[in-house]
Order: structure tokens, then sequence, then C-alpha cells
């Protein structure tokens, strides 16, 4: 669940900016770096992921169209072409949190869990604090014992 929050925020973050750069005068760097081409051949292997690549990603998912160059010169219209998208799906992610069904508490740092067995797998920060002779589960050296 905060994956997908940290997701949504990055992906408001990248679309406000992408409005910036298009509203931007043409001889400024950052948009002379967005809309550029160096006439270089790619490296080999898979061509690495660029910021261009996640905003086209981002306009695919949020619903903004091939016209979105237009519309982001107005600010007012293009938050209102994504931001349906992203309160909607915010709505959605409080709405699973909401109905998620906690009720495994550890005793040490009080974090909520769904299941015991996600419980038994957490390492309590109050654990991780002990010096490691105390920790329950601990690696220790297997050459010297410490």
């Amino acid at each position: 669940l905060m994956k997908r929050r940290l997701e949504t925020k990055l992906m408001k973050r990248r679309l406000e900016w992408l409005g910036h750069l298009a509203r931007m005068q043409e001889h400024r760097l950052p948009k002379l770096c967005l809309f550029g081409w160096i006439p270089k051949t790619r490296p080999c292997g898979g061509p690495r992921k660029r910021w261009r690549d996640t905003v086209k990603r981002d306009m695919k998912i949020t619903g903004v169209d091939d016209k979105w160059y237009s519309v982001a010169q107005d600010r007012v219209k293009w938050r209102n072409t994504w931001s349906q998208y992203l309160s909607e799906n915010q709505q959605t992610q409080d709405m699973r949190m909401l109905s998620a069904d906690i009720n495994v508490v550890c005793s040490e740092c009080k974090r909520c869990f769904r299941r015991e067995s996600d419980k038994a797998r957490h390492t309590c920060i109050a654990e991780r604090r002990k010096p490691i002779k105390e920790q329950v589960g601990a690696m220790q050296c297997w050459l010297c014992k410490r």
C-alpha cells in the first residue's frame, strides 16, 4: 500500500513537471533536454529507462491523449486531465486500507499486521537494537562464534 501511494505521488510530480516544461520558453535548458535528441547509437543490451519513457507510461495510465502539449499550455486544464484519475486512485487505496483486517499488533514496536504469520516474519526494531548475541535468530560468525 505504501509503495502504491509513493508511485502515485511520483506520477503526480512527473506530470506536474511535464506541464511546467511544456509552458516554458523554447530556449530554456530543461525544455531543450526533454525535447532534444542526440544523434548517437543506443548502448548494447536493453535500452536504459529514460524519464521520457516513464512519463509516457504515466500519461497512458492516467488517460492523457497525444494532444497533451496543447492542453498543458493551460495549467488548470492540464491539472484536470490527470488529477481526476489520481484522486480516484487515492480514494480506492484509502478504502482498501480501511477495509483491511488489521488485528495483530507487535508488543515491542506497536506495528500492525493482518496475520500472525506476518508478525512472525517481522524483525522488530527493538530486536535489531540489541547486541547480536542477544538477538533471536541473528547470524553469528561461524569462525569465531561471536
